[in-house]
């Protein structure tokens, strides 16, 4: 499988959970996806941050955009200075 470009979302969202679902199959394909794709674009809106769900399949490191509906806290914001992902 080759992928160029992965929209994906997340049920949930922390620093030290990462992006995370509540279904181990729904897991296993995303982690897949993440790892066979170029360039990962998540779209998660802020109401999921803090929220960890059983199932990780992404960290910081594997997102590339995050796109959200409003601006994320600044303490958020360094976190993700951290790593090469790009909020939008």
């Amino acid at each position: 499988m080759n992928i160029d470009l992965a929209f994906m979302s997340a049920s949930g969202f922390s620093i030290d959970s990462g992006f995370t679902v509540g279904n181990i199959y729904e897991c296993e394909l995303k982690r897949k996806v993440v790892k066979r794709a170029q360039k990962v674009i998540l779209l998660m809106d802020t109401s999921k941050i803090n929220k960890n769900l059983p199932f990780t399949y992404a960290t910081l490191d594997d997102i590339d955009i995050w796109v959200c509906e409003k601006p994320l806290t600044d303490e958020l914001m360094q976190e993700i200075s951290r790593y090469n992902t790009r909020v939008v």
